[in-house]
Formats: C-alpha cells, structure tokens, sequence
C-alpha cells in the first residue's frame, strides 16, 4: 500500500506561516498539538528545520 501523496501546495503555506513565527511560538505550538500533526505539516516543519541549520550561527 502506497503513502498519499503530500499536497505541496499546503506544504507551501504551512511553510509561509511557520517563517513568520519565532522558535518560541513554534514550540508553544508543538506542544498543543500535542502528536498531532498531518504529513503536510511534519514536511514544512522538515523543511524548516533545514532553513534554519542552514544558516550561518551567531556567535
């Protein structure tokens, strides 16, 4: 049995909305959510996560 495909356009918007957060609000809301979290939502919150290592670190 196959996966359903993601709906990347979702993807696209979780995105854009997850960027205008900070690291706080993102975890408060992790946390509400609980396990909570559709394929779409555990892609943009991936590709998050790879925007921010990306980045050069302050120091």
């Amino acid at each position: 049995m196959t996966k359903p495909a993601l709906d990347n356009q979702l993807v696209e918007e979780l995105l854009r909305g997850l960027r205008q957060r900070t690291r706080e609000e993102l975890t408060q809301g992790l946390m509400l959510l609980g396990g909570y979290r559709t394929p779409e939502m555990m892609r943009a919150l991936q590709l998050l996560a790879a925007e921010h290592s990306a980045e050069p670190q302050e120091k």
